[in-house]
């Protein structure tokens, strides 16, 4: 099942339990009394670690001219659930997770939180298996380092919320409010509006699948809106 997979990631598994454990939901248990009491999230909370090491020595590395502050949102914006799930769709890890029945028919294959997770229990799996940073290193940062240029193109590494905020004190003495304009579709694949108010109006509008991105992209809206009225 897995042969695909290995090929892949170009890491090949001494103990296939451990590669097929990374992909066991804890739903699963819930139907096969055998799983009852194993699932992914201990290796998902070791992959987390190992991700977060490898992660800041390379933007310590990348990063010469960014300062502490700098860096720690990076990071945060680079392990954050929709960069995690990216990796997980480009590597079709939802076709090897091991799910319940409800959670197979909800959509379970497709949700962002089970498929970032997937990647940190792959992760930590790998490490585990090889006891080896470097075969962790080698899996996980090529797919980081796709991610940090294609943030850097969407100019996503800019706070633009933290922009805003200081950009509004500045010129207004007043901090922005962020409201939820609209909330739709289903509990697992919602779709955000967010507004962000700037001396009681509407200065900007964002989308997103959670109510974070939205708010950065309003706040990136509302940012472009003052720089034109500045402009004119």
């Amino acid at each position: 099942m897995f042969a695909q997979l290995e090929k892949i990631i170009s890491y090949h598994f001494i103990d296939k339990n451990l590669l097929k454990h990374a992909f066991i939901h804890k739903s699963y248990g819930n139907e096969n009394r055998g799983y009852s009491n194993v699932n992914n999230e201990r290796l998902e909370f070791f992959g987390d670690a190992i991700l977060d090491f490898i992660l800041t020595e390379h933007i310590f590395d990348y990063f010469k001219e960014k300062n502490e502050g700098e860096l720690a949102k990076i990071k945060a914006m680079l392990v954050s659930e929709p960069v995690l799930f990216t990796i997980a769709k480009k590597l079709n890890l939802g076709e090897y997770l091991y799910l319940s029945h409800g959670e197979e028919v909800t959509g379970g294959r497709e949700r962002e939180s089970i498929l970032a997770d997937s990647v940190e229990a792959l992760l930590g799996a790998i490490y585990i298996d090889s006891k080896n940073i470097d075969e962790a290193r080698r899996f996980i940062l090529p797919y980081m380092i796709d991610q940090i240029k294609t943030l850097y193109f969407e100019e996503r590494l800019t706070d633009f919320k933290t922009v805003l905020q200081e950009k509004s004190q500045e010129l207004f003495k007043k901090t922005p409010c962020y409201v939820v304009l609209k909330e739709e579709g289903p509990a697992h694949n919602r779709e955000f509006e967010i507004g962000v108010e700037v001396q009681g109006e509407i200065f900007g509008r964002g989308f997103g699948k959670s109510k974070k991105n939205a708010a950065q992209q309003a706040a990136k809206n509302a940012l472009e809106r003052l720089s034109d009225e500045k402009k004119s």
